[in-house]
């Protein structure tokens, strides 16, 4: 009784105190929240979200009537501006395919110093390599000539070393983002940043093991620590991410979200460059835009996230494909 006596007495005696400092505490922490806030907006609304290497390309390629390009050229080099072959009529920019002596290309959007190219579908008549003449597909109109837009002939990085060709969201076909997230956070669009299931467990886990090495994350908090932070294990850091997290949740759809996530994530290396977003991934090892992957292929992303450096570079190995049936729930 006078143990809790003296106690009651202390609290009495500096109430005020104490009072002052759980204000000043709460003060502080709204500062600390408000910061936060500012600095997600901030980055998340810049015009540059990503530091983007310097790229140099080659010039357009023309196809006028009477030049001669043999198909062992030409290709390849439609295989290296993205474009890939199809069975059957082309109906999506980016598609080629030969039929008999006529080659039909749906030519795809691109700037040009002094003129925009739309996509177009266009039949282009070839006697062996030479063409005869072009004309659009769809209506028949003669064509004095196309361009194939320029390739890519090297990037200049940063100290990151990091590539990336940016993609909206509405360009990804749906396959690919939900076999992400059916890999990695089920419940995407039913928490608000954070799992706090998920990371209960993932504490008495880390507790059982005495180290931090379960996150329980959702995919808002791998974007907020991929984007914002750094991989750095330590429940500070861990605390401060699921703040982020859910003012990021806050702020942002989920559109918004998952649109920055598969743009940002690390995909594996190309040599010594690290490969981030799905529309680089895509490229490198499926020879493609993110638009044309099929749904083997969608898999191969998802299950390529948990163990990115497994893979050789340039070559979706055996254990990709292997991933792409065991790793990705049925969608």
């Amino acid at each position: 009784m006078a143990t809790r006596s003296r106690i009651k007495d202390f609290f009495w005696r500096h109430s005020a105190g104490i009072a002052f400092l759980v204000m000043l505490g709460f003060v502080g922490f709204l500062a600390f929240v408000g910061y936060t806030y500012v600095i997600i907006t901030k980055k998340f609304e810049s015009s540059r979200r990503w530091d983007l290497p310097s790229r140099i390309y080659s010039d357009a390629t023309p196809l006028v009537p009477g030049m001669t390009i043999p198909r062992a050229l030409l290709e390849p080099k439609l295989n290296h501006v993205g474009y890939h072959e199809v069975a059957a009529r082309v109906t999506n920019p980016g598609e080629y395919r030969y039929a008999g002596s006529t080659l039909e290309i749906y030519l795809q959007n691109f700037e040009y110093p002094d003129i925009e190219f739309r996509a177009l579908p266009v039949a282009i008549d070839m006697d062996g390599g030479t063409v005869r003449g072009i004309k659009r597909l769809d209506d028949g109109v003669a064509l004095r000539g196309i361009r194939i837009e320029p390739e890519l002939i090297t990037s200049i990085y940063n100290n990151e070393m990091e590539d990336r060709l940016p993609v909206s969201l509405d360009a990804v076909p749906k396959v690919v983002s939900e076999a992400i997230i059916s890999t990695e956070d089920k419940n995407f669009y039913h928490h608000e940043g954070i799992s706090i299931r998920g990371s209960l467990g993932a504490l008495v886990t880390d507790i059982r093991n005495r180290n931090i090495t379960h996150g329980g994350s959702t995919l808002t908090q791998q974007l907020i620590k991929n984007f914002f932070l750094n991989p750095e294990r330590r429940w500070g850091r861990k605390i401060h991410e699921m703040l982020m997290a859910v003012l990021l949740e806050a702020r942002y759809s989920k559109q918004q979200i998952l649109e920055a996530y598969l743009n940002e994530i690390y995909l594996g290396q190309n040599g010594a460059v690290q490969i981030a977003g799905v529309e680089q991934a895509s490229q490198v090892y499926f020879g493609k835009h993110v638009t044309y992957l099929t749904l083997p292929e969608a898999a191969t992303h998802a299950g390529i996230i948990r163990s990115p450096n497994v893979l050789p570079p340039l070559s979706p190995s055996q254990l990709a494909k292997g991933l792409r049936h065991t790793a990705v729930p049925p969608l």
